[in-house]
């Protein structure tokens, strides 16, 4: 179930534009999917019918493939209590600071936008994986 829709997920842009709502909101996105494998499965065997989403041109293990989506999970990570302050101290003396992050840039401009942060100029990098 999406939102408010409980049918199956065939449309990859609906599932894209939660990931894109969870992570303008700061979080961390996982999605969890299942599917039964038979007794003796090869879990080395690759499939050249699916790439790997990473980035690469491999092929996808075959027990990673055909499987059956069940929920999109956002996960928060509230900044620590002592971040605000320690961000203060470096701008006091003249070190400006930056937040790289792996994570989708929507990600990182909401906590850039957070409220402990909105009076601060960082400048904010997604860097892919």
């Amino acid at each position: 179930m999406i939102g408010d829709y409980d049918e199956a997920l065939t449309d990859t842009s609906t599932f894209a534009g939660v990931v894109e709502q969870y992570a303008g909101r700061g979080m961390r996105c996982l999605g969890l999917a299942h599917r039964d494998l038979p007794n003796g499965v090869d879990f080395d065997e690759t499939t050249s019918n699916t790439k790997n989403s990473d980035g690469t041109d491999q092929d996808a293990f075959s027990v990673e493939t055909d499987m059956i989506f069940c929920a999109l999970i956002g996960i928060e990570y509230p900044l620590r209590p002592e971040v605000p302050d320690a961000i203060d101290k470096f701008y006091g003396t003249g070190i400006g600071v930056r937040l790289v992050t792996g994570d989708s840039p929507n990600t990182a401009v909401s906590i850039k936008f957070s409220r402990e942060f909105y009076q601060t100029s960082i400048s904010v990098r997604a860097v892919p994986r």
